[in-house]
């Protein structure tokens, strides 16, 4: 069992348009799921709108762990060992 690492999370501000007191700030888990959970503790709704029912990364949702963008990924997969930082963001479309 991997040790829960403290992580820098960042949000962008379409993020904080539908969780309005979502600060970035320092999160603790040993993968991206347990990541989530500890902010979901402070916003109730956040990793039903950023996971699907498998608990994949949703497709309107970004995330970038130290700068490189996950693919698709299921939460519990992504090791965060060594990892520093974590955005998160809203994937927009168009063009």
């Amino acid at each position: 069992m991997e040790t829960a690492q403290q992580v820098e999370v960042l949000f962008t501000d379409s993020l904080r348009l539908r969780f309005p007191a979502l600060k970035d700030g320092r999160y603790s888990g040993a993968n991206l799921l347990e990541l989530l959970n500890a902010i979901e503790r402070e916003h109730p709704r956040f990793i039903s709108y950023i996971l699907d029912d498998q608990q994949a990364v949703r497709k309107h949702v970004a995330v970038a762990i130290d700068g490189n963008v996950l693919r698709r990924s299921v939460a519990s997969d992504v090791s965060l060992k060594g990892v520093s930082t974590v955005h998160i963001w809203q994937a927009l479309s168009g063009g």
